[in-house]
């Protein structure tokens, strides 16, 4: 079993394999979302890891099946820096992110590959 550990200031997601002591960097790079990108992930139920931003504009998506990363781009969250820090997958299946400096909960459906918030608004 590996482990992915999503960029922050980084620009490549790197793989762990703790039984063969080596690591790597998976191709796709987030360069282009400057420092801080992510804190924290969530392995959902269909096996895909989720990222949400801490200062990047997306919520990061991580296929370890593929070896291969990209961006959920139906919504942009850049309000503010430091976002989210926090990533807990409920028992719907869904993976909820906590407010560390956003206005709202982001909700990650790895059904649907989307990402919204909900309607309470948290002062930042």
């Amino acid at each position: 079993q590996r482990v992915f550990c999503p960029p922050l200031d980084a620009d490549q997601v790197v793989v762990v394999n703790p039984y063969q002591n080596v690591s790597y960097l998976l191709s796709e790079s987030f360069a282009s979302e400057g420092s801080n990108k992510y804190m924290a992930c969530a392995r959902a139920s269909n096996g895909l890891i989720y990222a949400p931003p801490y200062s990047a504009d997306y919520v990061l998506v991580i296929n370890p099946y593929t070896n291969a990363s990209y961006r959920l781009t139906n919504v942009q969250y850049n309000d503010y820096s430091e976002q989210y820090t926090t990533a807990v997958k409920a028992s719907n299946g869904k993976i909820y992110c906590a407010p560390y400096k956003a206005a709202k909960v982001l909700v990650i459906d790895p059904t649907a590959n989307t990402s919204s918030t909900l309607t309470e608004y948290f002062e930042p």
